[in-house]
C-alpha cells in the first residue's frame, strides 16, 4: 500500500543590515565616545574606547572629561556603580574611597565641568597597547533603574570630549575627540512586510511514500534568508501554520 503525504509549504524572508563605524586615530592610538542616546537633553550611557600608546602603570590613572558648559554629570543617582573600567574585555574592581593593592579608585567631579577619573590599584598598572573601555552612565552592569546616565547638551551640534591617561608623577597622554548631538531620529509607521516569499527548491522527499515508512524527514532550500512553515491542512495561509522547520531565517531548512 502506498500512502501519500499532503501539505502546505510557505516562507518569508527577512532583510539583514550591516552598520559600519569609523574610528579616528590620534596619540592614544584609537578612540571614540559611543553614546546609548545622542538627542538633546536626554541621559546618555559613554562607552569610551580606546588603546593605549604607553603603559599606565600602577597608581596612574584615566580621565574622561566631556565638554566643558555642555554636559552634566549628575550630582545624585549617580556614583561608582555607574563607571567600569574593563582592560582587554576584563573588568576592574573599584571603590569610591582612595585605591588600594586590588581596587581602582573612581573619583566624580559633578556638574557641567566635571570629568569622572579612576586612579589604578597599587598592584596593577594597564600595559602598552591594551583595548580599554571605560563604561560611565546608568546602564553599567550594577546599576539601578532610578539611576542617571551624563545628561546630553539641550541643543543639537558637535561637542569635544576628552580622554587623558598617565601616572602619578605628571606625566600623561591626551586625546580629544568630537561627538554628535542629534535629533531622534524616526522611520514609519510604514509596512516592511514582504509581499513576495522567496523561491523553494530541492525539496525532499518527492514523490509517493510507501505506507510502511513510519517517520518523513522534509527538507528545501530557499533563494534567500527564511523561515518556512508546514501545515497538513492543503492552501493554508503562511501566518495561520502553526508548524515550523527547526532552523529559521537560514537558506537550508
Amino acid at each position: 500500500m502506498n500512502a501519500r503525504l499532503v501539505f502546505a509549504l510557505a516562507c518569508t524572508a527577512v532583510a539583514l543590515g550591516v552598520l559600519f563605524a569609523v574610528v579616528e586615530a590620534s596619540s592614544i592610538h584609537t578612540y571614540r565616545d559611543t553614546l546609548s542616546d545622542s538627542a538633546p537633553g536626554e541621559d546618555a550611557t559613554h562607552t569610551i574606547e580606546f588603546t593605549t600608546a604607553s603603559a599606565i602603570p600602577p597608581g596612574g590613572f584615566v580621565r574622561f572629561t566631556p565638554e566643558d558648559g555642555a554636559f552634566t554629570i549628575p550630582a545624585t543617582d549617580f556614583d561608582v556603580d555607574n563607571v567600569e573600567l574593563y582592560v582587554d574585555s576584563s573588568l576592574r574592581t573599584a571603590t569610591d574611597t582612595a585605591p588600594t593593592a586590588t581596587d581602582d579608585a573612581v573619583t566624580i567631579v559633578t556638574g557641567t565641568s566635571g570629568h569622572i577619573e579612576v586612579t589604578l590599584n597599587s598592584t596593577s598598572g594597564i600595559d602598552a597597547g591594551s583595548e580599554v573601555r571605560l563604561v560611565i552612565g546608568n546602564e553599567t552592569t550594577n546599576s539601578t533603574t532610578t539611576d542617571l546616565g551624563i545628561e546630553n547638551p539641550a541643543a543639537t551640534g558637535t561637542y569635544e570630549y576628552r580622554i587623558e591617561t598617565g601616572d602619578n608623577l605628571g606625566s600623561s597622554n591626551e586625546a580629544q575627540g568630537l561627538v554628535a548631538i542629534i535629533d531622534n531620529v524616526g522611520v514609519g509607521p510604514v509596512n516592511t512586510t514582504e509581499t513576495i516569499p522567496p523561491v523553494r527548491f530541492n525539496g525532499a522527499p518527492s514523490g509517493t511514500i510507501a505506507g510502511t515508512v513510519t517517520a518523513v524527514e522534509v527538507s528545501l532550500e530557499t533563494d534567500e534568508f527564511a523561515e518556512c512553515r508546514y501545515s497538513f491542512t492543503p492552501d493554508t495561509p503562511f501566518l495561520s501554520m502553526t508548524d515550523g522547520f527547526d532552523d529559521t531565517f537560514t537558506i537550508v531548512h
